[in-house]
């Protein structure tokens, strides 16, 4: 299926297929014609910061995501 297996790869620690799985997410995203930077990373406190900078077909973005993974 579609999507990230985020509970696989973040309790992996597997930070090099985490990225990978992303960048492959935002590359299927329409109007994204590349990806030049993309990283996540999971602080003690369960929040994972993701960050990623992509091409599209106007011009150069970069986007930053908090998500507090420990709220219940």
């Amino acid at each position: 299926g579609a999507g990230i297996n985020w509970f696989s790869l973040l309790g992996g620690k597997d930070q090099l297929s985490l990225n990978l799985a992303m960048a492959a997410i935002i590359l299927n995203t329409e109007s994204i014609t590349g990806v030049s930077q993309v990283s996540a990373k999971l602080n003690d406190a369960r929040n994972l910061a993701i960050t990623y900078v992509a091409q599209t077909v106007y011009s150069k973005i970069s986007t930053a995501f908090i998500y507090d993974l420990g709220a219940a």
